[in-house]
């Protein structure tokens, strides 16, 4: 097999002729046409592994896993929410963080993330992705009553700016143990960053009982924070 790659040919159709001669002086040849064109639209296929699609990230600094099917002068992206300017990820690549990770930093809240690849000079390919970043732990601030008695009403307030799940837990004398959602629409009223809550819950039949009763806050990435627990009788004093 002989191989040749001529430099520098010029665009247009060009002849390409092959000739051999063996020992004996027999010859063979054979030729073929061929035509070079600058000007066909080549692009890229871009494969994004990461971030995810409508994916909820609890962490600030956000994998960038990204694979082109053949080289390009470059891969870069543009944050639509942030209102960015397009920032190259490299240059004269085919993957960024395939090999080894590379992250990025973005703000709590949506994002769109444009991605595009670069040939000629020229944005080839561009993808769209989508996702949410909360990496702001949930804060629970105050929960009533502290001491004493209850008559079922409790109280819990907390901070967080897209809570998930709001879990009343009461641990009975006998070890059982109830855990009760509380719907966060109908039992809070939010005031400026801060959610109010009251729960009232019927605990007739557990009169003169001992009870201990904690709160957990759970936001959509996941985040999570948990009261102290409290120890009341119901009735009486705790003991």
């Amino acid at each position: 097999t002989v191989r040749y790659a001529p430099d520098d040919m010029t665009p247009g159709i060009h002849t390409a002729r092959v000739s051999v001669k063996d020992n004996a002086g027999r010859t063979s040849e054979v030729s073929w046409l061929f035509e070079i064109n600058n000007s066909l639209n080549i692009t890229a296929m871009i494969q994004i592994y990461s971030p995810e699609q409508g994916m909820v990230y609890n962490r600030g600094r956000i994998p960038f896993n990204i694979t082109l099917d053949h080289d390009a002068d470059g891969l870069r992206y543009r944050n639509i929410d942030g209102g960015s300017k397009s920032i190259f990820l490299c240059r004269n690549c085919i993957e960024y963080g395939y090999t080894k990770l590379k992250q990025r930093s973005f703000r709590d809240g949506m994002h769109t993330v444009v991605v595009e690849a670069i040939i000629d000079g020229d944005s080839s390919k561009s993808e769209n992705i989508t996702f949410f970043v909360d990496s702001k732990n949930p804060s629970i601030i105050n929960v009533k009553p502290r001491r004493g008695f209850t008559n079922g009403m409790f109280i819990v307030d907390f901070i967080e700016e897209n809570p998930e799940e709001l879990t009343f837990s009461l641990l009975f004398e006998n070890d059982s143990l109830l855990s009760i959602p509380v719907n966060i629409t109908e039992s809070c009223t939010l005031v400026e960053d801060k959610y109010f809550c009251e729960i009232n819950t019927n605990l007739s039949v557990y009169e003169e009982e001992e009870i201990t009763y904690w709160f957990t806050l759970v936001d959509i990435a996941g985040n999570s924070d948990q009261s102290d627990e409290k120890c009341l009788l119901l009735i009486q004093q705790c003991r």
